[in-house]
C-alpha cells in the first residue's frame, strides 16, 4: 500500500501572522535606524546653533597697562597714576588703560566690566551689573590713555590701607588686572 500525503491548503491566518511579524520587524528596525540618525543630525544642528548663538566676538582692543590713581569728586588727580596711594588721601581710586585697537574702525563702541577687589573681596553697590564693581562704556580710538571711572568715596581718607586689584573684563574674558597698595 502506498501512502498518499495529503497536502493541505496553508493557513491563511497562519500565514498573514508570519508575514505580519516579519514586516513589524522589518518596520521597527527601519524607523529605529531613523530614530538614531535623526538624534545625531538634530544633536549637531542644536550644538552647531548653540555655537553661533553663545559665540561672543573677541575685544576689540589689547590692554597694555593698566595704572590706579587716587581722584576726587571731580576727576582731578590727587595721586598720580602708578603713584604711591596713601589712605589719609584716598577718595576714589581709579584705572588708567592704556590700550590699543584691533578693530577695523575707529568710533566703535566698547563695554568693560570692572571688578575692583579690597583685601580679596569684590567690591559692589545696588546698581553694580552682576559678578563684577561696574560697567563703562566707550568708543575707541587706534591708540589711547582712557582713565575709567573711580571707585569711593568724597572724603579723602576713604580707603584703608590694604591690598587692591583692579580687573578690566571684555566679553566674559579677563584683558588685564593689575595689584596695588593703599598705604
Amino acid at each position: 500500500m502506498t501512502s498518499v500525503k495529503i497536502m493541505k491548503k496553508p493557513n491563511f491566518i497562519a500565514i498573514m501572522i508570519v508575514v505580519g511579524t516579519l514586516l513589524l520587524i522589518t518596520t521597527n528596525i527601519v524607523v529605529l535606524y531613523f530614530i538614531f540618525t535623526a538624534d545625531k543630525r538634530v544633536s549637531n544642528i542644536v550644538e552647531n546653533t548653540m555655537q553661533q548663538v553663545y559665540e561672543v566676538p573677541e575685544c576689540p582692543i589689547i590692554i597694555n597697562s593698566i595704572k590706579v590713581g587716587n581722584v576726587d569728586y571731580y576727576g582731578n588727580i590727587e595721586t598720580n597714576f602708578g603713584g604711591t596711594i596713601y589712605s589719609s588721601k584716598s577718595m576714589y581710586l581709579s584705572p588708567q588703560i592704556e590700550y590699543k585697537s584691533v578693530a577695523s574702525k575707529e568710533g566703535m563702541e566698547v563695554e568693560l566690566y570692572v571688578k575692583f577687589f579690597k583685601d580679596g573681596e569684590l567690591m559692589q553697590s545696588s546698581r553694580s551689573p552682576f559678578g563684577y564693581t561696574y560697567l563703562y562704556w566707550f568708543k575707541i580710538k587706534t591708540e589711547d590713555k582712557l582713565v575709567l571711572d573711580g571707585w569711593g568715596g568724597i572724603d579723602a581718607g576713604y580707603w584703608s590701607s590694604g591690598n587692591y586689584r583692579f580687573e578690566i573684563w571684555c566679553n566674559n574674558s579677563l584683558l588685564k588686572s593689575v595689584d596695588f597698595k593703599v598705604y
